[in-house]
């Protein structure tokens, strides 16, 4: 799940309950405050990039997607 809420259960990113993100919970959410829409972050990081993360996610948590952002800065 993208987000999840006080009673940590899963909500959607642009919900207002929404208080935990992962990586791609957290962008979504990003966007979305900025009125922007997903499809930015798929011109933004690309579709690979987005699923890569959350997939670090999923597998390793949080130390798993600091290190793929550090990695994905270093190439940028």
């Amino acid at each position: 799940m993208a987000a999840r809420n006080q009673e940590n259960r899963g909500v959607s990113p642009r919900s207002t309950e929404a208080q935990n993100f992962c990586g791609y919970g957290a962008l979504t959410r990003a966007a979305e405050e900025r009125g922007l829409s997903d499809r930015w972050l798929i011109e933004i990081f690309n579709a690979l990039v987005l699923t890569q993360l959350i997939r670090a996610n999923d597998e390793g948590g949080h130390e798993a997607v600091l290190a793929f952002l550090a990695q994905l800065d270093k190439m940028i």
